[in-house]
């Protein structure tokens, strides 16, 4: 069962949506369109890994990890998925922030950068 909590609109060019993919009791993040930059909101578990899942209108060539978490470790296994995973015992917040890059609908090059503000629970 997933999670998702607010939705978040911003003007169209490469459209991104944001979906967890862990159970609600370990894991939730904010369901948003975005395009350049966006922000996304996730609470998980200290210890638990919490996976983003994203889906684009255009395809997506790239995601790579722009800017490491303070207090856990941030892994882009696949280019449509962003793993985070507190170190064990830290709550707290924490922030890491991705990019991905691909086509938009006009079938033009487009980079969005995502920040991701992470709430640990114990």
């Amino acid at each position: 069962m997933t999670k998702a909590a607010s939705l978040a609109c911003l003007p169209a060019s490469l459209i991104l949506i944001v979906l967890a993919v862990q159970p609600a009791e370990a894991c939730s993040v904010s369901r948003s369109y975005m395009t350049r930059t966006a922000s996304a909101f996730m609470t998980v578990q200290s210890g638990k890994p919490c996976t983003i899942t994203f889906h684009t209108i255009g395809p997506v060539h790239d995601a790579r990890v722009v800017k490491r978490p303070s207090h856990g470790s941030v892994d882009i296994p696949f280019v449509f998925k962003v793993t985070y995973k507190s170190r064990a015992g830290y709550t707290g917040s924490d922030m890491f922030k991705y990019e991905y890059t691909g086509f938009n609908s006009r079938n033009r090059r487009a980079r969005s950068v995502v920040t991701v503000a992470v709430t640990v629970t114990p």
